[in-house]
């Protein structure tokens, strides 16, 4: 059967591990898009874990059939495992470090064909505007893009897919070494200005910082905060995570409305007129969608008191 192709200019950095069954289907999305230049990061198995070097092995041996429309590919296979924020920060300083700026998928993350012709516009148009420092394909959440644009600003990137340059990430914290001194700071402040928000933020940060826990999504978005970034989120969702309730998942196990969420074109894109933050697509994601923000607010709290005290009644008065 012939492949229809949607070429992108962009170089893409594919993350890979143990799942040769979900790769084959971002590898499947690649296909059709035909990266010239394609990075493939793989991580080794983790000593103890039975099998897992077989798993390593298929889902290398799919990359080695499914990668079939002669790109430049450069491979970093380590051969044992360096965890999830040394396995990916490192994959993603290798890559940034021959590119200017490019496309990051992980193994579970399958976009619409139309996600790559967003990237690629939004990389370029976005290139030398420091406002903007990631380009993010989903939009799992439904958040809501004002004034009929494809595509708004948010602070939070969100990592289902996306896109960025060298220029900002060459400023990643690996160590989310800036935290102590943000902390109870005035520049928090400036930060996240609503105080229920910044609590709820701090508590976060706290945690990762004290806990080492192997978790780089949050120190990137630490780094995209601190230097006031904007992340790009689109309209309709772009990319669909399938990795979700799997024995194997590291950081999406259990039921979510956000799983294998389907997706939708985007192309041709209408703009934003201006490029600042989109209030109401931010407001929906820290109060509700994303931070979840919302349930520690006195009004909600007291919403959901009345309501507990009026169930209460009715159920004494129904006796």
């Amino acid at each position: 059967m012939r492949r229809t192709t949607i070429s992108t200019t962009s170089p893409v950095l594919l993350l890979s591990f143990n799942r040769p069954d979900t790769t084959a289907k971002v590898l499947g999305a690649l296909q059709r898009a035909q990266p010239r230049e394609l990075f493939v990061f793989s991580d080794g198995p983790r000593e103890g874990a039975e099998g897992e070097a077989t798993k390593v092995q298929d889902t290398r041996a799919v990359i080695d059939e499914m990668v079939d429309w002669s790109p430049t590919v450069h491979y970093r296979y380590n051969e044992n495992n360096q965890g999830l924020f040394a396995g990916v920060s490192g994959a993603l300083d290798w890559f940034f470090s021959h590119v200017d700026e490019g496309i990051i998928l992980e193994d579970d993350c399958v976009p619409h064909p139309d996600f790559f012709g967003y990237c690629d516009q939004l990389l370029e148009k976005y290139r030398d505007d420091d406002r903007v420092w990631c380009i993010s394909g989903d939009n799992s959440v439904d958040l809501p893009i004002s004034h009929g644009a494809s595509y708004g600003f948010i602070r939070d990137p969100l990592i289902w897919g996306w896109a960025t340059w060298a220029r900002a990430w060459r400023h990643f914290d690996h160590e989310l070494s800036g935290w102590p001194a943000i902390r109870a700071s005035s520049t928090e402040r400036q930060m996240y200005p609503d105080r229920v928000e910044r609590r709820v933020r701090r508590k976060s940060f706290d945690h990762y910082f004290t806990s080492g826990i192997d978790a780089w999504g949050y120190k990137w978005k630490f780094t995209v905060q601190k230097n006031g970034g904007l992340v790009a989120v689109p309209r309709v969702n772009l990319v669909s995570n399938i990795g979700w309730n799997r024995p194997d998942a590291t950081h999406t196990s259990g039921d979510s409305l956000r799983a294998a969420k389907a997706t939708e074109a985007i192309l041709p894109l209408v703009h934003p007129e201006t490029v600042a933050l989109d209030k109401a697509a931010d407001r929906e994601w820290v109060e509700s969608r994303g931070l979840g923000v919302k349930k520690y607010r006195w009004s909600y709290q007291l919403k959901k008191l009345l309501g507990r005290v009026r169930r209460f009644i009715g159920r004494r008065v129904g006796r």
